[in-house]
């Protein structure tokens, strides 16, 4: 029997048949806290880019455009 012609008897879409079945949600773990990054920045660097960011002549500009040229 295709998927198909069981999808058709069951009423189920076809899709959602081929789909694993999802585990239920576990009451006892709890994820674990996020570590920060290794390449993080201190809060003097992020204090500095931010005053770059905000400068006169990158205001009206995206970050992506401003790292390239700078």
């Amino acid at each position: 029997m295709t998927t198909r012609d069981a999808a058709g008897l069951t009423g189920v879409a076809r899709a959602t048949a081929g789909r694993p079945e999802a585990r239920p949600a576990s009451t006892t773990s709890r994820p674990s806290p996020r570590t920060a990054p290794a390449n993080r920045l201190s809060v003097a660097e992020r204090i500095e880019v931010l005053a770059v960011l905000n400068s006169a002549e990158f205001v009206d500009r995206t970050p992506e455009p401003v790292k390239s040229s700078v």
